[in-house]
């Protein structure tokens, strides 16, 4: 006669082998690594960003200054121009009239 052996008749099995409990303990570690590892990477990232933003500001402040010195570089080579003209007018004519506005 055959033994009838019912399949949910096993024992319990409480306690996984030491080979699996390291395993699994080294899923959670090399996991809490992996997150570790990915919010340095985070604030790394977030670091950079903010300085390449600060950089990018003091670019513009920059660009701003040079626009603003070229403005008053075209002035003054604006006025010299015409004090040259009116020099010349005075030489050429004599007329004081000329240099009036200088």
């Amino acid at each position: 006669m055959r033994k009838l052996v019912s399949r949910t008749a096993k024992p319990p099995n409480d306690h996984k082998p030491l080979n699996d409990q390291l395993s699994s303990r080294r899923r959670h570690i090399y996991g809490f690594g992996a997150v570790i590892a990915l919010a340095l990477m985070l604030v790394a990232i977030t670091v950079n960003a903010l300085q390449a933003g600060q950089r990018q500001r003091a670019a513009e402040g920059w660009q701003m200054h040079t626009m603003q010195v070229l403005l008053v570089a075209e002035q003054v080579r604006s006025a010299a121009n015409a004090i040259m003209r009116g020099e010349r007018g005075y030489l050429i004519t004599g007329d004081a009239n000329f240099l009036e506005p200088y």
